[in-house]
């Protein structure tokens, strides 16, 4: 009767996940193999003798049959024999009766809610088509198999794991999902590069278990683990503490496999396995990064970047430059690394430089320049009204192009001393405006950690637009840089 009943219960969950289903989402939960098993230690341990048929019925349930397939795929001892004592041992009988209250409230989750959460954290084209299995196996571990096409969570069933904890590291399971169906998306994305900056990108990729503990959460403002025990979560705290740390060494690693020191795909993988931990690097890091974007830049730009991990650093490093100018100093990624994977970032404030054919140059030179009101109506017509007011309110003084010289049209890129560019510098200014920028009275340097090409003629006052007014940020640059290549005629 007992086995009846569970069985009932476990068709019922099923159908109940495959109701809620809509275009993007589609769960099954099958907790048919845990139903067996608890039915099989039900009748032993009134010491009748369990029947053929109802070892039959387990081993032909898709959650059994599937997590044979798994072990078999990694080539590990798996047979029924083996799990028919397993199922028959006194440890597991004495806990039967904690492992079907946790069947019965695992099953009261809100698993459909728990995948919209994390569509949230996801491109639109993505969706989550996946099974759950709740299983009771020797192993404890908890695990995700079968391809992009009929993927299944597989999750040991655990006493110690309340439904809150549950249906959480079911969220951060079906992230991985969601995230694994736009892969065409991120093929496109690594499809140039070279062998060895393909595999670091790859790799990058690693930091989507950052991602999907965000994701799992709902927000940056709920703690990653606010259902988890105690311990688990002082553990992610204290690891956090050395997340700029890890950084750099993950930096390391890339440069490593970039660079062709790790030079097979078992060496990178062994390097790289290691990094996962309990909640490792590739948690704590990703999910640092995953939160800076959020908070700095919104979640759509978060999304933005799933397809290509790349912007992910871009985005991080220039976020990580504008906390260091309020004296928060949050670890970065190398800017040659950065620049090897094609993740430059312009996260360093960077003098208006244009290039300009000689014919363009003369023009400006010899042509007065357009009015301060035109940069002015460029950037009111680009910004958000709070921060065109922020823009109106700058002095921009008389613009006029200084000598000829040579200099990187962006940070990251070496400038070419055959083509004459141009410098844009304006009057002196006061030392801080109303409107957040800064005049900024320094020589001019060269590159970071790139020679470049002499600079002759760069006026000593240059104007420096900086994020510590919060209604004037990065997009400002871009702005303004634009404005100001329009008036030059940019080549």
């Amino acid at each position: 009767m007992r086995r009846n009943v569970l069985l009932a219960a476990s068709t019922a969950l099923v159908i109940a996940g495959a109701a809620i289903a809509d275009e993007r989402i589609r769960l099954e939960v099958d907790d048919s193999e845990a139903a067996e098993v608890l039915a099989i230690l039900d009748a032993s341990r009134v010491s009748r003798p369990v029947p053929d048929e109802s070892w039959r019925a387990l081993f032909t349930t898709r959650p059994y049959v599937r997590l044979k397939d798994r072990e078999a795929s990694f080539r590990r001892d798996f047979t029924d024999d083996d799990f028919r004592k397993f199922v028959l041992s006194p440890d597991l009988a004495a806990r039967s009766a904690e492992l079907a209250r946790t069947l019965a409230e695992w099953k009261k989750a809100d698993l459909p809610a728990a995948a919209r959460r994390v569509l949230a954290y996801l491109p639109s084209e993505a969706w989550i088509h996946a099974r759950v299995y709740l299983v009771i196996k020797p192993q404890t571990n908890s695990f995700v198999f079968g391809g992009p096409s009929d993927p299944a969570i597989f999750l040991y069933l655990d006493p110690k794991v309340s439904p809150a904890k549950f249906e959480n590291t079911v969220a951060h399971e079906l992230h991985h999902i969601g995230f694994a169906s736009i892969e065409a998306e991120q093929e496109n994305a690594l499809a140039r590069l070279t062998p060895n900056v393909r595999a670091a990108v790859e790799w990058l990729g690693a930091f989507g278990e950052g991602f999907a503990m965000l994701a799992a959460a709902g927000g940056p403002d709920v703690h990653p683990h606010v259902a988890s025990t105690p311990e688990d979560r002082a553990r992610w705290d204290h690891d956090m503490e050395r997340v700029d740390a890890d950084v750099k060494m993950l930096d390391r690693f890339f440069l490593d496999v970039v660079d062709g020191r790790l030079k097979t795909k078992g060496e990178i993988e062994e390097r790289a396995l290691s990094f996962f931990g309990i909640q490792g690097p590739w948690y704590t890091v990703g999910y640092r990064i995953a939160v800076l974007i959020e908070k700095n830049d919104g979640r759509a730009a978060l999304v933005a970047c799933m397809a290509d991990p790349r912007k992910a650093l871009a985005a991080y490093d220039r976020i990580a430059a504008e906390l260091e100018a309020k004296a928060s100093r949050p670890a970065r990624f190398s800017p040659e690394l950065l620049r090897k994977i094609g993740a430059e970032s312009t996260a360093k404030p960077v003098q208006t430089r244009l290039r300009a054919t000689p014919a363009s140059q003369e023009r400006a030179v010899n042509q007065p320049t357009a009015p301060p009101a035109h940069l002015l109506t460029a950037l009111s017509r680009s910004l958000p009204k709070s921060r065109s007011e922020s823009a109106a309110r700058l002095d921009f003084g008389a613009l006029r192009p200084a000598s000829t010289f040579s200099a990187p049209r962006r940070e990251s890129a070496v400038g070419d001393a055959r083509h004459p560019q141009m410098s844009v510098t304006p009057q002196p200014l006061p030392a801080r405006t109303a409107g957040g920028a800064a005049v900024n009275h320094f020589a001019p340097s060269s590159s970071r950690w790139r020679r470049v090409a002499p600079q002759v003629g760069l006026e000593p006052t240059t104007l420096r637009l900086t994020a510590e007014d919060s209604g004037f940020r990065s997009e400002s640059y871009r702005v303004l840089r634009g404005a100001l290549e329009c008036c030059f005629q940019r080549a």
